[in-house]
């Protein structure tokens, strides 16, 4: 899984409505951009609250095939949320 254009497309749209489901909750917790991120892509939350196993699952694939803090990285560096 290539973290690049496409990936991106599948997955902001998901990071985007999760965040509008917990960031609510959660933004007091969040010190930067980056923890609210992971906030969304930890726990299956895109695939619970944002209801999509794709985005689930090309994250979980792109950490394993890249690692946890590069994907991160650059997710925090392309979508803002906090």
């Amino acid at each position: 899984m290539q973290i690049d254009g496409a990936f991106l497309a599948l997955v902001r749209p998901v990071i985007f409505d999760t965040w509008q489901q917990i960031g609510f909750d959660c933004q007091e917790f969040c010190e930067d951009n980056e923890q609210a991120i992971e906030m969304c892509i930890d726990a299956d939350r895109l695939l619970l609250n944002g209801d999509s196993p794709e985005a689930n699952a090309a994250v979980m694939e792109a950490c394993v095939e890249h690692g946890y803090r590069q994907v991160l990285a650059y997710l925090a560096s392309k979508i803002q949320l906090a």
